[in-house]
């Protein structure tokens, strides 16, 4: 019995050994994971288990999220998710043994294999890349499945030139004779490779459905995937008319071993096995599920629908679309704070996208927190997006789900502070997250509080930083600081704005003003102090030249 697993195209059979990588992801090191003590992680998703992974060092934790072999290829983003919170922001996967081709090649029209690595891992996905697109390795062998994997990788810049046509070879001119040729042969035209596919591709494509295939991997005892594309090209024909009557939904289709509707590419992809009534019995869960969204306003990534050959296998998506359709009019309250719903391994909400994970195996659990609290964020990010800023952040539900709702609400109540902001210092980000004590703000990006203490002043603080630039700009004279945005930089603004008629009588003498711990005067610099008294900062300000 084996065990086929599909989101990254791979199959494994059941019993699999895997070796354990010693290759690092990018940028860390383990100087920066020096930590010892328990570190465990065992993830499961769409059937796909990691296997439970157990360390003493914080380093070989780190390194263990990213080794592809180690884990099967499995639970991807759930490892990416838990590496960019708890090792660093340079997640890359390493130790990747590369997918090999062989057999008859339609393009080139002969047999070839791909070289490759004779079981040996790549240590980088960089490396992997450049393994996919080498020519001198690879002689034009299955180009078409190489670049595929190169893109479905998301691997950076551009893939090797496709195979050339076969020029014919010109024939060789004879020598010159005095008397004249009367009837000259015309020397051969090259023509276009013929595409090997079928009509129904060709048809497909010419209406505007890109068609594409996607081997997976081969299961010892199976037929090979090219024996079943030939059966399936038969169903195609079959039900073209029905893939035509959706083409406005259905921009791509890729043939692969599995079945899934990607709603944000358009993309289906359909089990090559099916027959032509099973795909048939595939398109009214899709019509349900293409009208939800649209009454919705959201689109839905509900994973893999179907996979393998079961009695009744669209009965769980039958289930997921009875719930999302059950809870339409709530699901439009979650606008505009969602577009995208998706089920994965973890639950969150990615800011920045509008886009709401639900753990798959307790979605219902999961909707209802954000339900409770998502539609309160919506005013904020309405203004948000008209006033052309960016929020980005995650938010999850289980942690401080109060301080982000606050948050938000008293940064929209303070939006006449932030559009000064955008204004006069190219305010452009707002960085969002569950842990930070302190607001701060550098580089046109504000990063709010969302923790006391910093959360119960963050509505002073917005407001201050947006009379400092104010009061930077009415002077002519910038004003700069490296105090934390609490307290006591409050308190330099409200001496700032005490002086500010005294500073203007003077500004002829000043180059800067800077808020700091002690006021004084030096080197035609301004430094407005919380130290001290209002009295002393008027003293000092009145001895300026």
């Amino acid at each position: 019995m084996f065990l086929r697993l599909t989101e990254g195209g791979v199959l494994l059979a059941l019993v699999l050994a895997v070796a354990t990588s010693a290759c690092g992801p990018g940028n860390g090191s383990e100087d920066s994971w020096d930590e010892t003590g328990s570190f465990s992680y065992d993830y499961r998703a769409n059937g796909c288990p990691t296997g439970k992974q157990v360390f003493t060092r914080k380093a070989d934790y780190c390194r263990a999220l990213t080794d592809r072999t180690r884990n099967s290829g499995c639970a991807l983003e759930m490892r990416r998710s838990t590496y960019l919170r708890e090792c660093g922001s340079d997640f890359r996967e390493s130790n990747i043994v590369p997918r090999s081709f062989s057999g008859y090649d339609s393009v080139l029209r002969r047999s070839c294999a791909t070289q490759d690595t004779r079981g040996d891992a790549l240590a980088t996905m960089a490396e992997y890349c450049e393994f996919l697109k080498d020519e001198t390795l690879h002689q034009q062998c299955f180009w078409e499945r190489r670049k595929a994997e190169f893109e479905e990788e998301g691997c950076p810049g551009e893939f090797s030139a496709p195979p050339r046509s076969v020029t014919p070879t010109p024939t060789p001119t004879a020598t010159p004779t005095p008397e004249p040729t009367l009837s000259p042969t015309p020397r051969p035209t090259p023509t276009e490779r013929p595409d090997p596919r079928p009509d129904v591709a060709r048809e497909l494509e010419a209406a505007g459905i890109k068609v594409t295939i996607i081997p997976g991997y081969q299961i010892p005892g199976e037929d090979p995937f090219e024996w079943r594309l030939e059966v399936f090209w038969s169903v195609l024909e079959t039900v073209k008319g029905e893939l035509l009557a959706r083409k406005s939904a259905i921009r791509q289709l890729l043939i692969s071993s599995y079945t899934r509707y990607k709603s944000s590419d358009q993309a289906l992809i359909v089990d090559v096995d099916f027959s032509a009534a099973e795909l048939r019995s595939y398109f009214p869960y899709l019509d349900r599920r293409l009208a939800l969204e649209r009454a919705a306003q959201l689109r839905l990534e509900l994973g893999i629908e179907s996979y393998g050959q079961e009695d009744d296998q669209f009965a769980e998506l039958g289930v997921k679309l009875a719930f999302f359709e059950q809870r339409l009019e709530r699901l439009k309250t979650l606008s505009p704070a969602v577009r995208v719903i998706r089920l994965e391994g973890y639950s969150r909400y990615r800011i920045q996208d509008r886009e709401l994970y639900l753990e798959e195996d307790r979605y219902a659990e999961a909707l209802e927190k954000y339900f409770a609290w998502l539609p309160q964020a919506s005013p904020f990010l309405a203004f948000a997006d008209a006033s052309g800023l960016e929020a980005r952040g995650l938010f999850d539900a289980d942690k401080y789900p109060e301080n982000f709702i606050k948050t938000l609400q008293t940064l929209y109540a303070e939006r006449a502070a932030l559009l000064e902001l955008k204004a006069r210092s190219g305010l452009t980000r707002l960085e969002l997250s569950d842990y930070r004590e302190v607001t701060s703000f550098f580089s046109g990006e504000l990063r709010p509080a969302t923790r006391d203490p910093g959360l119960s002043l963050l509505a002073e603080v917005v407001k201050a930083l947006a009379y400092q630039e104010r009061a930077a700009g009415e002077l002519g004279i910038p004003i700069e600081t490296r105090l934390d945005y609490n307290a006591n930089y409050l308190e330099t603004i409200r001496r700032l704005k005490l002086a500010l008629a005294l500073i203007h009588s003077k500004k002829a003498s000043i180059d800067k003003i800077r808020l700091s711990i002690t006021s004084e005067y030096s080197y035609r610099t301004l430094y407005v102090g919380y130290e001290g008294t209002v009295q002393d900062l008027q003293r000092i300000i009145a001895r300026v030249p």
